[in-house]
């Protein structure tokens, strides 16, 4: 978990930054107010998954897999309410906020993915 969390928190920083950067410095245009809350969001997601699969690997190890698949469609209902919710309160920054969270949204799947993955294989070789 805590390396999980270090390198969340490393890629939130990361990408964060850069993409706030590129928001603010290169298209000013298209920052908006809310920017702040995807990384922050996002963070907090993967710790809260994170946390439930270390929770769950203890106490149903055979199913872990379902859990895993569980937790991703549950990430996906969250992310979709919270994208509503913003996008409903800031109408008018909708299109940039959805856009921006598309972006984020695609790198933390693609992020989970490959660190559940190396460390499902990884507890399926010791067994």
């Amino acid at each position: 978990m805590r390396s999980y969390l270090l390198q969340t928190f490393a890629l939130t920083i990361l990408v964060g930054g850069v993409l706030g950067w590129i928001y603010f410095s290169v298209f000013p245009e298209h920052y908006f107010q809310g920017y702040p809350a995807l990384p922050v969001f996002f963070f907090l997601l993967g710790a809260g998954t994170v946390g439930l699969m270390e929770k769950w690997g203890m106490t149903m190890p055979q199913k872990i897999t379902l859990m895993y698949l569980l937790a991703r469609m549950g990430r996906t209902i969250l992310s979709l309410v919270f994208l509503l919710v913003c996008c409903i309160t800031a109408h008018e920054e909708a299109f940039r906020f959805s856009l921006a969270f598309a972006v984020f949204y695609v790198i933390y799947l693609i992020y989970d993915t490959w660190f559940f993955g190396v460390k499902g294989n990884k507890k399926i070789d010791k067994i």
